[in-house]
């Protein structure tokens, strides 16, 4: 994301998930590493393939009652930065994977 200038920027509620399905009282955090692939990189990586979000973007992430939204605004230039209502976002739903 870093080469493409894609930023991601999680609600403390989005966090709270990714801790709540990462944890295991068996094994503590050690599926936290899976759960972040599967919760976040997964679902960012299919996204990108469909061409949801080019180089430049923000992708704000957030929790839903079940799973995570992802939802992007393109990287302003002038003229959007003078007109910001003309903005456009991209908002995608990703449910959690059984």
């Amino acid at each position: 994301l870093v080469d493409q200038k894609i930023s991601l920027v999680l609600s403390p509620e989005a966090m709270n998930y990714i801790a709540e399905v990462g944890y295991d009282p068996v094994y503590g955090a050690r599926p936290l590493k899976r759960a972040i692939q599967r919760e976040l990189e997964n679902p960012i990586a299919n996204l990108l393939l469909e061409q949801k979000y080019v180089a430049g973007d923000t992708i704000y992430i957030d929790r839903l009652e079940e799973g995570l939204s992802f939802t992007s605004q393109p990287k302003s230039s002038e003229k959007e930065e003078k007109l910001p209502s003309q903005l456009t976002a991209i908002s995608t739903t990703i449910q959690p994977e059984a």
